[in-house]
C-alpha cells in the first residue's frame, strides 16, 4: 500500500481523536445555555415582589377568636427599565376554632398596587382560632403565588417563635400616645392575679406618641373591628409631638375608632393644652367630645383628681406654676371631678355614653405635670380603664356574677354556645356510657359471639366467612338507624339575638348568635339579614359575619394547640367585606356556630319621656313605636328596675311612684332562678352549666350589677361587650324586652359576589319549622335630671 494511503484503522483513530473535542464543545455550549438561564431566572426571581415585615396586632398583642389587624409590607423588586407596576393581591389563611383554614383579603377586595423599586403597605384583618397555629400570608398574582410567609402565634410567652396571644376570656388595653402610667397599673392588677386561674389574661399595648408621628398613624386600623379584641382604648397626650396633627375628623381611621366605641368600646382621652388642637371646630377629635371645645384654662391644685382617684399620695404643684386645662361646655355625660364650685364649676373628668359604649374625657395631660410622676397615678388609670376592684379571687369565695374572669368552660359565651346545642329540636345526644356499652357489645358479638355461632351453634367454622362479614353489616346498619333516628334528617338553627337601640342617635347595635346543626356533609354560603323588631330591612353600616370560638380548653377550644401541620389543608372564604362566608364546611351531623355584629340606624323606637327624682328614682311614660309588640318589660334606671309587664305596639305606660321598683340584682336573681341558702340579701346560689338560654341572656346583658355566693366564679370576658351596666352607671335608662317574632336571619347567599357584578341568585333563608329563636332587645334612652 503506498506509503500516503490510508488505512480504515487510522481512519478510526483520527476519528476517536477528534471525537473528545466535539463532545467538550458541546458540553462548553450546554453550559453557557444554562449559566445564561440560570442568569435570567436569578435576575427574573430578584426583580418578583416579595412579602416584607408584617405586623400582627399592636406591637404583637392580640386576643384570640376576634378580628386582629396585620399590616403587611410589599417589596416591589428590583426597578429596571422593562419593570411596572401591577395588581397584586393578598391573602392570609388562618384556622379556626375547628382547625379549618379560613381565607381574608384585603378589605372590598382591592388588590395591592405594587411598584417596583418601592415598599407598599396593606392592612388586612385576620380572626386566629386556635393557640400554637400558623397564620400564613400569601402574595398572589392571578392564581400564582409568587411568594409567601408564615406568622406563628400562640399563648406561650416563653417560645420566641411565636406572638403570644391574649386567651379569648381575657383582657388587652390599648394605649396610644402618652405614655401615662397604664402600663403600671397594669402590672399591678397582674401582680394581683398571679398565681390564681386569672394569670395571664390581663395585658396591655403601648404605642408611644412617638411611634404614630406620622407613617405610625397610618398603622392603625381602617375598620372598626381591627380594635374587636381591644377592651379599652386610652387616646393621651404626648410630651412633644402631635400625633394627631393635620388629621380630619372623617379620617377612616378615627371613623374606625368611633364606630367601636359605638359597638361597646371604652375611650378613654386625657389631654390639656392640646386640646385646643384636638377637640376645636374640625379638631380630629372633636366627633368624640362630650362636650363642645370651650378653651384652655389653667388651675394651681390637681385635688379632684386625686379624691377620684381615691389615692393618698398628694400631687402638689410647685409656686407659680400652673395646670393646663381643656373647658368643655354643654357637656353631655358624668361629671365625676370638677374643680372650683358647682356654679363655674369646671369640669375635670366626664364620663358619657356613646352608642353602647362610654366616651372616659379627662381635662389635664397626664403624662407630664405633677401627675406625670405622682405615685399615685397607677391607681388614677386602673380606675379609668376599669380595673380598680377587679383583682382575681383566688380563694374560691363569693363571686360578682359575670364580672369576675374564668379561663375555659365558665366563660359564659361557652355556656351559651352548649345551651344552643342542647336545645335542638328532634336531635339527641347519647349519654357516653350507652355509647361505651354499645362498643363493647360489638366486639363482643364479632369477637367471642362469632366463635360461639360458628363452633357450638352452627358446629361449622368455616361458615365464619358468612357470619363475620353479616355481623358487621347488620350492626353498622343498626348503628346508622340509630344515629338516624337521634340526629335526624333536617337542618336546625337556634339563634339568639340581642339589639340594642340608642333612641338619642336612632342607632342600633346587634349581636346574633347562630347555631347550625348539618344533617349532611355540606358547604355553606352564608351572609346576614338584618331586619328591625318592626320587620323592616336595614342596611348595616358596618358588620361582619363569621365563626365563633369555645373559650378555653377542651373539644374544640381555642386555647387546645392546633395540629401540625399547615392550616390551608382545608378552607373556606370571607367575603370582602367580611358580610359571608363561601364555602364553609360542616360534617354530618355536626354543628357550628357563627357569630354576627352590625350597626345600622334605625327609625322606629320607644320614644321615653323621663326625668329623675329627688330619691334617685324615675318617673314619666314610654310610648312604644316600634312597630311590634314588647313583651316582659323591664324599666332598668340606677340600681332600680321597673317592672312593666307586656306592651303593645303604640301602647303607652307610665313610670310612677305607685309602681314600686325592685333592685335590679333582684331581677337579675329572678330571672335566673337563684336558689337562696339562707344567711341574708347575698347568700344566694346559681348554677350556670343549667340555666335556660333567658337566664344566661340575663346574665350577659347585665351580669355585672349581680351579687351572689357559693357557685364557681363566671366570665364574661369573650364577648363582654354584651354587659351594659355601664349605660346605666352613665345616668341612661334602659328598656328590656323580647320580642316575639325573629328579626336578623342567616341566609344561603348562592356563592361568593362575582368579580363581573353579575347579580347573584336569590337568598334563601337558612332555616326550618322547628328552630327556636330568642330576640333580645334594649332600648337606651335619656334621663333628664
Amino acid at each position: 500500500m503506498p506509503p500516503t494511503a490510508r488505512s480504515p484503522h487510522d481512519l478510526l483513530g483520527r476519528l476517536d481523536q477528534r471525537r473528545p473535542r466535539g463532545l467538550v464543545t458541546i458540553a462548553r455550549v450546554i453550559g453557557l445555555v444554562v449559566l445564561a438561564a440560570a442568569s435570567f431566572l436569578a435576575s427574573a426571581a430578584c426583580a418578583e415582589p416579595t412579602i416584607g415585615e408584617c405586623r400582627f396586632g399592636f406591637e404583637g398583642a392580640y386576643k384570640l377568636g376576634v378580628w386582629t389587624p396585620l399590616r403587611v409590607a410589599i417589596d416591589g423588586g428590583e426597578a429596571g427599565p422593562d419593570a411596572r407596576a401591577e395588581a397584586l393581591r393578598l391573602v392570609v389563611a388562618a384556622p379556626d376554632s375547628d382547625g379549618v383554614a379560613t381565607l381574608a383579603t384585603t378589605p372590598g377586595g382591592k388588590p395591592a398596587a405594587v411598584e417596583p423599586g418601592r415598599t407598599t403597605h396593606e392592612l388586612l384583618y385576620v380572626r386566629v382560632g386556635r393557640a400554637d397555629a400558623s397564620v400564613e400570608v400569601r402574595l398572589m398574582r392571578g392564581a400564582k403565588t409568587i411568594d409567601r410567609k408564615k406568622i406563628g402565634v400562640g399563648v406561650a410567652e416563653d417560645d420566641k417563635n411565636r406572638l403570644p396571644a391574649t386567651p379569648s376570656s381575657g383582657r388587652l388595653i390599648l394605649e396610644l400616645g402618652g405614655p401615662t402610667a397604664l402600663t403600671q397599673a397594669v402590672i399591678a392588677a397582674q401582680s394581683a392575679q398571679s398565681g390564681g386561674d386569672n394569670e395571664g389574661m390581663l395585658h396591655v399595648a403601648v404605642l408611644p406618641s412617638g411611634e404614630l408621628v406620622g407613617e405610625g398613624f397610618g398603622r392603625l386600623p381602617t375598620e372598626w373591628h381591627g380594635y374587636e379584641g381591644i377592651e379599652t382604648i386610652v387616646v393621651a397626650e404626648g410630651p412633644s409631638d402631635d400625633w394627631l396633627a393635620g388629621v380630619a375628623p372623617s379620617d377612616p381611621r378615627l371613623v374606625a375608632l368611633a364606630q367601636w366605641v359605638e359597638m361597646g368600646g371604652r375611650l378613654v382621652i386625657a389631654c390639656g393644652a392640646r386640646g385646643a388642637d384636638w377637640f376645636a371646630p374640625n379638631g380630629p377629635l372633636s366627633d368624640l367630645a362630650p362636650g363642645e371645645f370651650a378653651g384652655i384654662e389653667s388651675i394651681t391644685t390637681v385635688a379632684p383628681i386625686v379624691r377620684y382617684a381615691e389615692s393618698d399620695a398628694p400631687a402638689p404643684i410647685a409656686a407659680g406654676e400652673t395646670v393646663a386645662v381643656c373647658r368643655l361646655a354643654d357637656v353631655a355625660g358624668r361629671v365625676e371631678a370638677r374643680a372650683g364650685s358647682a356654679a363655674g364649676s369646671l369640669p375635670l373628668l366626664v364620663r358619657a355614653s356613646r352608642g353602647m359604649g362610654e366616651v372616659v374625657f379627662v381635662a389635664v395631660n397626664l403624662s407630664s405635670g405633677p401627675l406625670k410622676n405622682w405615685p399615685g397615678s397607677p391607681l388614677l388609670m386602673a380606675k379609668l380603664v376599669g380595673l380598680s376592684g377587679e383583682a382575681s379571687n383566688n380563694d374560691g369565695g363569693s363571686t360578682s356574677g359575670a364580672g369576675s374572669l374564668a379561663v375555659g368552660q365558665n366563660d359564659l359565651a361557652a355556656v351559651l354556645r352548649q345551651r344552643l346545642d342542647a336545645s335542638f329540636t328532634g336531635v339527641s345526644t347519647p349519654p357516653f356510657m350507652a355509647v361505651v356499652g354499645l362498643v363493647i357489645a360489638y366486639l363482643l358479638l364479632i369477637g367471642p359471639g362469632d366463635y360461639l355461632l360458628v363452633t357450638r351453634v352452627l358446629k361449622r367454622p368455616e361458615a365464619t366467612w358468612i357470619t363475620f362479614p353479616l355481623m358487621v353489616a347488620i350492626c353498622g346498619g343498626g348503628a346508622y338507624w340509630l344515629a338516624l333516628s337521634l340526629k335526624g334528617d333536617q337542618l336546625r338553627v337556634n339563634q339568639v339575638e340581642m339589639i340594642d337601640i340608642d333612641c338619642s342617635r336612632g342607632l342600633a347595635r346587634g349581636t346574633v348568635w347562630t347555631h347550625v346543626f348539618s344533617p349532611r356533609a355540606e358547604r355553606y354560603d352564608l351572609a346576614l339579614r338584618t331586619r328591625t323588631p318592626g320587620g323592616d330591612d336595614t342596611t348595616p353600616d358596618a358588620s361582619y359575619l363569621a365563626w365563633m370560638g369555645q373559650p378555653g380548653y377542651g373539644l374544640g377550644g381555642m386555647l387546645t394547640p392546633a395540629p401540625a401541620g399547615s392550616p390551608l389543608a382545608a378552607s373556606y372564604a370571607f367575603g370582602p367585606r367580611l358580610g359571608g362566608v363561601y364555602g364553609m364546611p360542616v360534617q354530618v351531623w355536626s354543628t357550628k356556630t357563627m357569630l354576627s355584629r352590625y350597626l345600622a340606624p334605625i327609625d322606629r323606637l320607644v320614644d321615653g319621656r323621663l326625668s329623675q327624682t329627688a330619691d334617685g328614682l324615675v318617673e314619666g311614660d314610654l310610648t312604644n313605636d316600634t312597630g311590634a309588640p314588647l313583651e316582659d318589660c323591664w324599666l332598668l334606671y340606677g340600681a332600680w328596675a321597673w317592672r312593666l309587664g307586656d306592651l303593645a305596639d303604640g301602647e303607652t305606660k307610665g313610670v310612677d311612684l305607685a309602681r314600686a321598683p325592685v333592685k335590679v340584682n333582684t331581677m337579675l336573681r329572678e330571672q335566673m332562678n337563684v336558689t337562696n341558702v339562707g344567711g341574708g340579701d347575698n347568700y344566694y346560689y346559681f348554677d350556670h352549666r343549667r340555666m335556660e338560654v333567658e337566664s344566661l341572656a340575663a346574665l350577659m346583658m347585665f351580669g355585672e350589677r349581680l351579687t351572689v355566693s357559693g357557685g364557681e366564679g363566671v366570665s364574661n370576658g369573650y364577648q363582654r361587650f354584651t354587659d351594659l351596666c355601664r349605660m346605666l352607671d352613665t345616668g341612661r335608662a334602659i328598656l328590656l324586652a323580647r320580642c316575639p317574632q325573629v328579626c336578623s336571619q342567616l341566609v344561603r347567599s348562592g356563592g361568593a359576589p362575582a368579580a363581573d357584578g353579575a347579580k347573584q341568585p336569590a337568598a334563601e333563608p337558612l332555616a326550618s319549622e322547628q328552630d327556636k329563636n330568642w330576640v333580645f332587645c334594649r332600648y337606651v334612652m335619656q334621663v333628664q335630671e
